[in-house]
């Protein structure tokens, strides 16, 4: 199954369809979140025991990190935990003022750590 789904024509199909479903926050926001996903989830599998080819149809290397298993609790909780957070900051990004509240205490941060000091 992951020669099918866990590529990066994978991950255009899959940004094309978010993109059409979500019409009224624009192909683009839908598209990047589709792609985005599935790269992360890509991202994610690379460090598992089980070959497959991200790059397809580019490349049809097949590549595994094997770190972990697939089915490694710890690697699972902390991979749902890192996805969830991920989804969180996108969900405050497009819907609410909060992700642009987020970007500029940073901005402010960085302003305060970077003014020379007497």
């Amino acid at each position: 199954m992951r020669k099918y789904t866990h590529n990066i024509a994978a991950g255009v199909v899959f940004g094309i369809v978010l993109g059409l479903l979500y019409k009224p926050l624009g192909f683009w926001t839908g598209f990047i979140a589709g792609f985005s996903a599935t790269l992360i989830h890509i991202l994610g599998d690379i460090f598992t025991y089980m070959e497959f080819s991200p790059l397809w149809p580019i490349s049809k290397k097949r590549i595994a990190l094997k770190w972990f298993r697939s089915r490694d609790p710890i690697a699972n909780d902390l991979m749902w935990f890192l996805g969830s957070m991920t989804f969180l900051f996108y969900i405050l990004f497009i819907y609410t003022n909060a992700g642009y509240v987020l970007i500029e205490v940073i901005q402010r941060i960085v302003k305060v750590l970077q003014k020379p000091r007497p």
